[in-house]
């Protein structure tokens, strides 16, 4: 349950995504930020490094001027991987500036994958840990089992393909974009 409630909060929080003009009272777009944490923020780049292209997008924005950072990697045909960390961003020019706090990790694994892009999560396998333990988890080139995460790479997720090819409100950085 915990990590389906989690689900529908990254889900909401990128719906509210900040698509809109940028001014004294309003926040930069998605494309314009995620450039700036992208360089800014090494997990991010460590998680495309060892999954492949995640998607990196900012919400919850706060005054004064903080935002949440968010990576979502899905990966071995049945997990999840998010990434979130606040980070300060300079509103006229959409940069992250800087990185407020260590990044949380949450893994996730997908039991369902329905139509539409919608998933159910095993709550019980839910695993949460900070930025040692993925320092760990790099260190080991992805294997999760160095924090005592063990994988089942043997029983993808029906449908996995398709949940992946689902848009999603963020930005994939492209070789050219890095």
């Amino acid at each position: 349950m915990r990590a389906l409630c989690f689900a529908i909060l990254i889900t909401c929080a990128a719906l509210v995504s900040c698509e809109r003009p940028v001014g004294p009272e309003t926040w930069p777009a998605t494309k314009q930020t995620v450039p700036s944490g992208y360089a800014m923020i090494p997990q991010a780049r460590q998680i495309d490094d060892l999954f492949g292209p995640a998607w990196h997008s900012c919400s919850n924005y706060r005054h004064p001027d903080t935002v949440e950072w968010i990576s979502e990697a899905y990966f071995a045909k049945r997990y999840q991987l998010v990434m979130v960390v606040r980070a300060k961003v300079e509103r006229p020019s959409g940069k992250v500036i800087e990185v407020v706090d260590e990044p949380r990790f949450i893994l996730m694994k997908i039991e369902e994958v329905t139509g539409g892009g919608g998933t159910s999560y095993d709550g019980a396998s839910q695993r949460e840990f900070g930025a040692n333990e993925w320092a760990k988890v790099v260190k080991a080139k992805g294997d999760f089992g160095v924090i005592g995460i063990e994988l089942n790479y043997n029983d993808p997720v029906p449908g996995f393909e398709g949940l992946i090819a689902h848009p999603r409100n963020g930005v994939q950085m492209s070789e050219k974009m890095k």
